[in-house]
């Protein structure tokens, strides 16, 4: 349930417009209770995903050309 709350509170920040993963994850697990750490981590392998899409649809847009 932990992780749900962290991902509303990530949609949330892109909503906003602040598209910057770290922060929003981050500071959503410290409120539910997690320690600096777990946050961290949490936070890095959220960011994974976003960091490979972009990546492939940067490369995607150079190689067409």
């Amino acid at each position: 349930m932990t992780y749900l709350w962290i991902g509303v509170a990530q949609c949330l920040a892109m909503i906003s417009g602040r598209v910057a993963l770290g922060p929003p994850a981050s500071v959503a697990a410290m409120l539910l209770g997690a320690d600096k750490r777990a946050a961290a981590e949490f936070s890095f392998f959220l960011a994974i995903p976003t960091m490979v899409g972009a990546f492939a649809y940067d490369f995607y847009k150079t190689a067409a050309k």
